[in-house]
């Protein structure tokens, strides 16, 4: 007896693949565009354009504390043709959100930037870009939240969501990224803030920030940005630190800074301040790890 012959569409799935990349955004305005694309028809699932990316809100995550408004005429929160756009808006709470990308095996996934609009220094024109999050573009495989008790076996660094509010760019999302900024381009970075994805709750963290008027901020924690936004003051140096809980069990950070002159600090740790040994040298880049142990 022969065997069953396959309908089209399950061959289809068969040959498609998808991965998952988490984010959790504050409050304010986001756009999502397509830096680029070449999307191609899959008739065997009735013509859907891939490769592809689904934004929604994670599972029992309230839909209420976001909007959507869609670029396409169908109004969905998928993106797959260039010149794509997807405007969100936080309105209150953080949000957390899922980014679903979706292709043919062994095909890249589709090239998504995301740039806050709100908290600019200036109005900008549409087609302005944020630098691109590396693992929107290339997401990883979902990752859970790793307990506290359970990150002293793992040793797995702390996932971070960082926010760069960086000169003539305006706010920029960085997300598990080596470094945070535009290094060597001549922009600084005039705030920032902190958000753990995992393992450490959004207080656990706090940071400070000296600008280059000479002030030095007081502590600042819960992903509140720290630093100024539309002065043109660049920040020349930063801290961070953990606090509560998360120093108790064992929790450390370590830190470095890229400056305008080239220079690459040394690692600095827990609190300590990093600045350039060149006086008045602007930041332009982040680097941070925090793990246990």
């Amino acid at each position: 007896m022969n065997d069953p012959v396959a309908h089209p569409a399950a061959l289809a799935q068969q040959q498609l693949t998808a991965s998952v990349q988490v984010i959790v955004l504050p409050k304010g305005l986001y756009v999502f565009s397509v830096k680029s694309a070449d999307p191609e028809r899959v008739a065997e699932l009735s013509d859907v354009m891939l490769p592809a990316m689904h934004v929604g809100v994670g599972p029992n995550v309230p839909t209420h504390g976001i909007e959507f408004l869609s670029g396409r005429d169908d109004g969905a929160t998928w993106l797959f043709a260039p010149g794509d756009m997807l405007i969100a808006k936080i309105v209150d709470a953080p949000v957390t959100l899922f980014l679903t990308s979706v292709r043919s095996a062994g095909a890249e996934p589709l090239d998504v930037e995301i740039e806050r609009l709100d908290g600019r220094a200036e109005p900008r024109a549409a087609e302005t870009r944020a630098e691109a999050v590396a693992p929107v573009s290339r997401p990883p495989e979902p990752a859970a939240a790793v307990p506290r008790e359970a990150a002293a076996h793992t040793g797995q660094p702390v996932r971070l969501q960082i926010s760069a509010h960086i000169s003539n760019r305006g706010d920029v999302v960085f997300i598990d990224t080596d470094w945070v900024g535009r290094l060597g381009h001549g922009m600084s970075i005039e705030a920032f803030s902190v958000t753990p994805l995992d393992q450490l709750a959004i207080a656990d963290i706090e940071y400070k920030g000296l600008t280059g008027a000479g002030f030095e901020s007081p502590w600042i924690s819960n992903g509140e940005p720290c630093g100024t936004r539309g002065m043109g003051i660049p920040l020349v140096g930063f801290a961070v630190r953990l606090k509560g809980e998360a120093a108790a069990s064992g929790y450390s950070c370590a830190y470095r800074g890229y400056f305008r002159s080239g220079a690459i600090s040394g690692s600095t740790r827990n609190g300590e301040l990093c600045r350039s040994q060149v006086n008045g040298d602007p930041l332009e880049g982040i680097e941070l790890r925090i793990a246990r142990g």
